[in-house]
């Protein structure tokens, strides 16, 4: 059975990974729903284009907000932005 730790580290680790499907998936799940609308309304490949395209500027802004949200917290954590009582433990 893993410990609280390890088990920490694997929710963190799967946190960190969920971007890559984003990426990959998104920009194709709008491709097919365009797809689907391009066959419906006989319009190939307008809205395949549109959506994919949407999806991968989707994708890409919530992975960079995300990036700049932990990068802040990690910041905002780090030894040198704590203050003078924090560091003498006070």
């Amino acid at each position: 059975m893993p410990t609280t730790d390890q088990q920490q580290e694997l929710t963190r680790s799967l946190h960190r990974s969920h971007g890559s499907f984003e990426l990959a998936l998104a920009p194709v799940l709008m491709a097919l729903i365009g797809l689907w609308l391009d066959r419906t309304f006989d319009t190939l490949p307008l809205f395949t284009i549109v959506l994919a395209a949407v999806g991968v500027l989707g994708s890409t802004v919530k992975v960079m907000y995300v990036y700049k949200a932990q990068m802040a917290e990690e910041a905002a954590a780090a030894p040198w932005n704590r203050s003078v009582s924090e560091a003498a433990g006070q």
